[in-house]
């Protein structure tokens, strides 16, 4: 917990692409099994400790983790709300930190990424960057699919999760090199599992 302290030190000092909005921040990996959707919720839960207004949205449709993470129902949640088969979009406050809001992905839809790069999705980010303090989105790993650079144009930034002796140079450079392609913001890295010998 003390290593995500200090990684919430770390983000709460980043540049903001627009003053008097929340920072809208990506939270990914290279591949699967790297540890993004762990450290997402816990650094989600560590800046909203710190007072901060945080909403955590589950944007892998495909391989949810958040529902089971924070012991939510999966749906209705996201895939719901940006197909319209939800009028209002299910928000769920945690109830162990008054601060931090969830949002799960849903039923898995057939197509994420059009979801993802919908007028409505831009629509609801610019929404709650009003409300806000930080907007964590925990999206699928880079080299898979390309839902995580879908949402470029409204993040301000990524942050890329990689995982002590599990994650390959090789693909995190393929990875870099898509973020890249699109010119997104990469704040850093974030290494998880490590030995602490």
């Amino acid at each position: 917990q003390e290593a995500y302290r200090s990684a919430r030190t770390n983000l709460m000092f980043l540049p903001q692409q627009t003053e008097g909005r929340g920072q809208i921040l990506v939270i990914t990996s290279a591949n699967m099994g790297e540890g993004k959707s762990t450290s997402c919720a816990n650094l989600s839960i560590v800046l909203a400790q710190n007072g901060k207004r945080v909403l955590l949205i589950d944007c892998d449709m495909r391989s949810p983790k958040q529902s089971k993470l924070m012991d939510y129902p999966q749906s209705p949640g996201l895939s719901e709300y940006l197909a319209g088969i939800e009028s209002i979009l299910t928000v769920r406050r945690n109830e162990h930190v008054d601060t931090l809001d969830v949002v799960t992905a849903g039923s898995t839809p057939p197509n994420p990424a059009e979801l993802l790069s919908s007028p409505k999705m831009q629509k609801l980010l610019t929404g709650v960057s009003q409300e806000y303090d930080y907007i964590m989105l925990d999206t699928p790993p880079i080299n898979l699919v390309a839902d995580a650079l879908v949402v470029k144009a409204q993040v301000d930034g990524y942050v890329l999760i990689v995982r002590a002796n599990h994650t390959n140079r090789t693909e995190l450079d393929h990875a870099l090199l898509r973020l890249q392609q699109v010119e997104a913001h990469v704040f850093g890295f974030m290494l998880n599992d490590i030995d602490q010998k």
